[in-house]
């Protein structure tokens, strides 16, 4: 949320970028807006635009495209997730077993708080838009699933798990899980949560690590 800022002398170009910021937030918070419908329908610049108050020429002036709008949010997703990840991986006294299912339990919050950007993640918003948004998206998945990856070589590494798990197999099933649990809550609209019984799905994720 942006906050005032306190009264000062402030050079003209610096003024007008705060004010193009703003508006850039404005158009990213509408289209998540849009997004967190229950019933979703596809959506145009246009709509957008009226959303936030403002003409298209306008919108226009922020994004290049529906496109360019649509990668903004996804760079927001990879960013969030790469920063929980980083601060998982921080956490002393977890196991790399637990930082692993920490991960998954992470990105299944984060859906949560975000329905809107859930179905960004889940591909169900891009169906029908430009490859290279639906491609950014995929490689924001991808990263998720090497870092599982790379933490459950770390318990194999170090002794947690058999040293033949099979740890890439493992990080695309936790991942498929969660991808899995993204759908569910936006074709439920958003009523089943997707950390709900997330206590047997830990115990049932820890089976793929035997």
């Amino acid at each position: 949320m942006m906050t005032e800022d306190k009264e000062e002398i402030t050079p003209v170009g610096k003024r007008q970028y705060k004010r193009g910021k703003e508006r850039r937030q404005d158009i990213l918070t509408a289209v998540v807006m849009l997004l967190s419908n229950p019933k979703p329908e596809r959506f145009t610049t246009k709509e957008i635009a009226a959303l936030c108050g403002v003409s298209e020429a306008c919108l226009y002036r922020h994004f290049s495209s529906k496109a360019e709008v649509l990668m903004s949010l996804i760079g927001f997703c990879e960013t969030s997730v790469m920063t929980m990840f980083s601060e998982l991986d921080a956490v002393e006294g977890l196991t790399y077993t637990q930082r692993a299912t920490a991960k998954v339990r992470a990105l299944l919050e984060f859906a949560e708080k975000n329905p809107g950007l859930t179905r960004l993640m889940t591909g169900e918003a891009l169906v029908f838009e430009e490859d290279r948004v639906q491609q950014y998206m995929t490689h924001v998945i991808s990263k998720a699933e090497t870092s599982v990856r790379q933490t459950l070589k770390l318990a194999v590494v170090n002794r947690e798990i058999a040293a033949d798990t099979n740890v890439a197999r493992c990080a695309e099933v936790y991942v498929s899980f969660v991808t899995g649990r993204w759908l569910r809550f936006s074709q439920s609209g958003f009523t089943k949560r997707p950390t709900e019984g997330w206590s047997f799905a830990e115990a049932l994720l820890s089976l793929t690590e035997l």
